[in-house]
């Protein structure tokens, strides 16, 4: 089968109720809301996924995997098994495995569209074909990237909202008001920003900025500083580290009783090594493990987080 037939053949393996779900529940399948209002040209189903239909037709990874412009090397970061005789039709994925597929491919697409706009089929083809799709590798990752802290943070108030922890808003003169519970990390981080962060339970705080990324303090104690990298590419994991090195080790200098954690894209064997060396980081995870919502990396790092705000 050539690429162009496997591009028609993936339409033939569409039931309705699962994008008619898509569409009424798209949060549950990382697929952000806002972004279905603008699709237009292009159908839901040619460029989001359901998990059913990677578990019904497993060789459809490989047409959402390439629309993205995901090369294998990319996918092994995202923790996946078995993705050749997967995209091969060889083997038939779990359920949990294809909600895993559909997380990474959906969430993706979400970001290039925010970014880009909505792609047109002209453009996927393109994307779908090995030439075009690697001169548009590096600038989709560096999308990804570039959207790490805001990602993260969404993750992070998705967290407190659903534990209860948040109890009020601070505006940027340092005023406290009620809690909105529609508050997005868009409206305490970055240029647009409305306010400077958010008050939680037992006088603790939290501040999405830069250097540290993210702040947790208790009264005026910084209780624990993040730095969050997105990039994937392994050749400058280290460079990187140098970077979040330089931020908590100056953050260190002002609280050196904070406790640090480093969130990013891309984890080699070397950078573990320099982690344990330092000593400037108390933590290290995997940022794609935790927007995936790999059961074991959100819990062991959400764990860390309230034993933080339980200090």
């Amino acid at each position: 089968m050539n690429l162009y037939e496997l591009f028609e053949k993936q339409y033939l393996f569409i039931n309705p109720n699962m994008y008619q779900e898509l569409m009424e529940n798209p949060s549950s399948y990382r697929i952000k809301p806002h972004i279905l209002t603008m699709l237009k040209s292009q159908s839901v189903h040619s460029l989001f996924v359901h998990p059913l239909r990677i578990q019904q037709n497993p060789q459809s990874i490989l047409y959402f995997r390439s629309i993205n412009c995901l090369s294998q090397k990319t996918m092994t970061n995202f923790k996946v098994k078995d993705l050749v005789a997967l995209e091969r039709g060889e083997k038939i994925p779990t359920f949990e495995e294809s909600m895993h597929f559909a997380t990474i491919f959906n969430e993706h697409m979400s970001h290039i569209i925010e970014q880009r706009g909505v792609p047109s089929k002209e453009e996927l083809l393109s994307a779908y074909f090995s030439t075009a799709g690697t001169q548009l590798i590096g600038m989709w990752i560096n999308d990804v990237g570039s959207n790490a802290e805001k990602s993260f943070g969404n993750l992070m108030i998705e967290f407190l909202k659903k534990q209860d922890y948040i109890k009020g808003i601070i505006k940027k003169n340092g005023e406290c008001i009620s809690y909105d519970e529609d508050i997005t990390i868009e409206d305490i981080h970055g240029a647009k920003k409305r306010y400077k962060g958010l008050l939680l339970r037992n006088d603790y705080s939290i501040f999405f900025a830069s250097e540290p990324d993210v702040s947790i303090y208790k009264g005026d104690e910084l209780i624990c500083a993040m730095e969050i990298k997105g990039g994937t590419e392994r050749a400058v994991a280290l460079e990187r580290y140098g970077a979040t090195k330089k931020s908590l080790d100056n953050t260190r200098n002002f609280h050196p009783r904070s406790h640090t954690i480093y969130v990013c894209g891309c984890i080699t064997e070397e950078l573990v090594r320099r982690v344990h060396l330092d000593n400037t980081v108390d933590e290290l995870y995997d940022l794609l493990s935790l927007l995936s919502k790999q059961e074991e990396a959100t819990k062991t790092f959400f764990t860390s987080i309230e034993r933080l705000l339980a200090t």
